[in-house]
């Protein structure tokens, strides 16, 4: 009962919904003071990176279980990868345009595809456990 309601369309679309502002916030918010203590060149492509995976694997689970969308296995991995992925590059080029002190980093847009990549690699991976649990909803 509670992974039926966990994985109900309404839980789903706030889910989908907060974390979709969370990664606009984290993407656009200027910080005075970073959030995250990662000391090593690069760092915040790990953040980009991890970042961007849940994002996948939100959207996918929002367009895989939510009974009102209803998409199949595949057309969900497709549409979850596109939409993250187009997000992210609209992110950057919002970084870039639409503030003065974010920039657009070839290597953020890097980082934020092999999150989606490796989450869709999860997901695949992960494609017969996700089946039998989309059977008993």
């Amino acid at each position: 009962m509670l992974i039926k309601t966990l994985l109900g369309h309404k839980t789903l679309l706030v889910g989908v919904v907060t974390y979709t502002i969370l990664i606009t916030l984290a993407s656009l918010y200027r910080f005075i003071v970073s959030p995250f203590v990662l000391d090593f060149e690069n760092s915040d492509k790990v953040l980009h990176f991890i970042s961007y995976f849940i994002f996948e694997v939100i959207w996918f689970f929002f367009l895989y279980f939510s009974a009102r969308i209803s998409m199949n296995w595949k057309r969900s991995l497709w549409t979850s990868g596109v939409v993250c992925f187009v997000y992210g590059i609209l992110m950057e080029l919002a970084q870039g345009f639409l503030t003065t002190y974010r920039s657009m980093d070839l290597k953020d847009a890097i980082a934020n595809t092999t999150g989606i990549v490796f989450a869709v690699i999860v997901l695949i991976i992960s494609s017969s456990v996700l089946f039998k649990l989309k059977e008993k909803l």
